[in-house]
């Protein structure tokens, strides 16, 4: 589904902006999302036991994701913008899913 979103969206660019893109470029970024994140979460849990894992237990990986982002300065700020993010990924998705549905 997702490459025939991207075949779609991509006339005009070349295979080797393509390639850079898809296999370079994405995978470099949600690594650095994964330890971004993860980091901060594992970090949080060690220093402050049950502060993450007691939102996760409790109501699942969204409370988790806002408890990891309470821990962090401006978490208000930057639990709404996980919140935007998430909201344009499920948009995109749903573009996507829509875009190789239509014949």
């Amino acid at each position: 589904m997702m490459v025939i979103f991207l075949a779609r969206i991509s006339r005009g660019r070349t295979v080797r902006q393509l390639v850079t893109a898809l296999a370079i470029i994405v995978p470099i970024i949600s690594t650095f999302w994964f330890s971004l994140v993860g980091g901060i979460g594992i970090f949080q849990e060690l220093m402050n036991p049950g502060t993450i894992s007691d939102a996760f237990n409790s109501y699942g990986p969204p409370a988790a994701m806002i408890a990891i982002t309470d821990s962090l300065p401006f978490g208000t700020i930057i639990g709404f913008l996980f919140i935007m993010a998430t909201i344009v990924f499920v948009l995109t998705m749903t573009d996507s899913m829509s875009l190789t549905n239509y014949r």
